[in-house]
C-alpha cells in the first residue's frame, strides 16, 4: 500500500496515472483524492484530466461518510491512516520487538526474493539488548547470518505465533544482525530455553541451543544451574549443569593486545 499526506490535495498528473496502473493491478492508496496539479503551465486542462482520473478511482468514497472503494484488483481508502487500515484489516506489523522497554532500541530493514525473506536489524542504542522479536513470516524457518564475520547459523529456538515467527534476539551494542527466513535449515524447532534457578547473572549472555538433532539437543551456557527446554509440541525437558567452573578474577596488573590493523591502541 502507499500512504499520502492527508492534507495534500495537489498531485503531479502523471503520478496519479501511475498509481491508477498500481491500483488496477491490486494495490491499496491510502490518501485524500486529489484536486489540482502544481504548476501554472497548461494548468486548467491537466488538472480537469486529473480530477476526472480521481473520481473514476476514489468513486463515492469521500473520507467522511465512505472511506473504501474498490477499483480494479485495488482498492483506495480515504479518512483513514495507514496504521489504521492496517489494524481494520488485521495486518500486524512487518516487524515488532515485544519486549517494551528494548522497542525503541531496534531498527530495521526487510528483502524478499523469491523463496527467503532477509531481515537486516541493528541495536541503535549503546545497551545490549536482549528481547523477543516478532516477524511477518510464516512456513520458514530462520537463520542468524553475522555482518562482522560471514557466519550463517540457523535458529533452533523461535515460535510461529499469530502474526508470524516470534524469534529472541540477543545484541550487544552498536550491534546488527541478518535475520533469513528460508526453507527448512533445521531439523525441529524449541519454543523456548529458561534457566529456572533462582540465581542469575543477568550481565552473562543468554543461553541458546547450537545444535540439534533427532535424539539429541546441545545447548551453549554460561552459567551453572536448572534449564527447561520446551519444544513446538509443548514437551518439556529439564537439563542440570553443575560442573561450569567458576569465573576467574585477574587480581593482578593484565593488559590487552589489538590487531593494529582494526585502528583501535596496539594494547591497553
Amino acid at each position: 500500500g502507499l500512504n499520502s499526506p492527508f492534507d495534500q490535495r495537489d498531485m503531479q498528473l502523471k503520478v496519479l496515472i501511475k498509481l491508477e496502473k498500481m491500483v488496477s493491478k491490486g494495490a491499496t492508496i491510502v490518501g485524500p483524492k486529489p484536486l489540482d496539479v502544481p504548476g501554472m503551465q497548461d494548468h486548467e486542462s491537466r488538472s480537469a484530466k486529473l480530477r476526472t482520473l480521481a473520481d473514476k478511482m476514489w468513486g463515492a468514497c469521500d473520507g467522511t461518510t465512505v472511506k473504501q472503494n474498490s477499483y480494479g484488483k485495488g482498492k483506495v481508502v480515504w479518512g483513514l491512516n495507514a496504521r489504521q487500515w492496517l489494524s481494520q484489516e488485521s495486518i500486524g506489523p512487518d516487524f515488532s520487538c515485544q519486549t517494551e522497554k528494548h522497542e525503541a532500541h531496534l531498527d530495521y530493514i526487510h528483502q524478499q526474493t523469491k523463496d527467503t525473506d532477509i531481515y537486516f536489524v541493528r541495536n541503535k542504542s549503546l545497551l545490549p539488548v536482549s528481547a523477543d522479536c516478532l516477524f511477518r513470516v510464516k512456513d520458514r524457518t530462520p537463520q542468524l547470518w553475522d555482518p562482522t564475520n560471514g557466519s550463517m547459523e540457523p535458529m533452533f529456538v523461535y515460535k510461529t505465533v499469530d502474526g508470524g515467527t516470534s524469534v529472541r534476539l540477543d545484541l550487544p551494542p552498536g550491534s546488527s544482525v541478518f535475520v533469513v527466513f528460508g526453507k527448512s535449515y533445521a531439523s525441529g524447532s524449541i519454543d523456548s530455553v529458561v534457566r529456572t534457578s533462582e540465581m542469575n547473572d543477568a550481565s552473562l549472555p543468554a543461553e541458546r541451543v547450537v545444535e540439534m538433532g533427532k535424539t539429541s539437543t546441545t545447548i551453549q551456557c554460561w552459567q551453572n544451574g536448572q534449564y527447561t527446554l520446551t519444544d513446538n509440541n509443548g514437551q518439556k525437558k529439564q537439563v542440570k549443569v553443575d560442573n561450569l567452573p567458576a569465573p576467574s578474577i585477574l587480581a593482578g596488573e593484565w593488559t590487552i593486545d589489538f590487531d593494529p590493523k582494526w585502528g583501535a591502541p596496539a594494547q591497553i
